[in-house]
């Protein structure tokens, strides 16, 4: 694949949010990040075509460990843990970020970034647990904004999971809680009540890895666990088998984020790098 990079003056902490999507009659890219200001307030900002951002916003909310968006219905859905009480709260934009509405604050905690995915017509919202195992956790909504069908999974993880739904499943993949921490995926038909197809792949992260389900292909990528924490990505067409490792010269601390491109079948990257200031970077590959 083609890599095409463009490094953004903003700097960000924790991982950032990356979609494809349509909001109003604009449609295009969408980052969102926590800011490395003192108090990391959430931003969003969006580029109409390849290295072209622009309409950045600054909102009041804040979180210490990046933030997740996704594209739902005429909204950007935003999902963040809470600064201090680390509670998991869920809001929506549909002005381009600029403002966030209909938010909803969950009982629920995370001391890790929490994932929003799609699967069918429902949004999910995946999270690392604070129990003393840090289980893995899902919850289902319609809106957005009513949250319910909990399901708390007996594996753990050292990271948030990441969601995407492929073949009509939706597959989950974190970062594992053994020694290497190992990258594993799974899948569910049912509302994550049944788990199946568990591959633990032959790859170590130092943070979670993302998903994207594009047509018939997933693809994963992590930043790896050797010295230059180097971003990686490889590729399924049945959910389990996975192949062609694409090691990238450019390296993140945090979980590089995949999503669709500006174009059909184009796949788009974003991540905070590890230069001193930890500037954001989107390339499409």
């Amino acid at each position: 694949m083609a890599f095409s990079k463009v490094t953004l003056p903003d700097t960000a902490v924790g991982a950032p949010g990356l979609m494809m999507g349509a909001v109003g009659s604009a449609s295009g890219l969408y980052l969102a990040w926590s800011g490395t200001d003192a108090s990391h307030h959430l931003n969003i900002e969006s580029s109409p075509a390849p290295e072209r951002w622009a309409d950045k916003h600054i909102s009041a909310e804040t979180s210490p460990v990046g933030v997740s968006i996704i594209h739902f219905g005429s909204a950007i859905v935003m999902a963040w843990a809470g600064t201090g009480n680390q509670q998991l709260n869920v809001a929506q934009s549909l002005d381009f970020g600029a403002t966030l509405t209909s938010k909803v604050t969950l009982a629920e905690t995370s001391a890790h970034r929490p994932t929003l995915g799609l699967w069918g017509k429902q949004i999910v919202l995946a999270w690392t647990g604070t129990d003393e195992a840090h289980h893995l956790n899902l919850l289902f909504s319609n809106d957005a904004k009513t949250w319910a069908g909990k399901v708390t999974s007996t594996e753990t993880s050292t990271d948030a999971p990441y969601l995407t739904d492929f073949l009509g499943r939706l597959y989950m993949a974190w970062t594992g809680t053994d020694k290497d921490h190992s990258l594993n995926v799974v899948a569910t038909a049912d509302a994550g009540h049944t788990w199946t197809g568990k591959v633990t792949l032959g790859q170590t992260s130092i943070a979670g890895p993302s998903l994207l389900g594009l047509g018939s292909e997933m693809m994963i990528s992590w930043s790896g666990t050797d010295a230059n924490h180097s971003i990686n990505y490889m590729s399924t067409r049945d959910g389990t088998t996975f192949s062609g490792k694409v090691t990238l010269a450019d390296s993140s601390d945090y979980t590089p984020i995949l999503s669709n491109g500006y174009a059909n079948n184009q796949v788009a990257i974003g991540w905070t790098g590890r230069d001193a200031e930890h500037h954001l970077n989107v390339a499409t590959l």
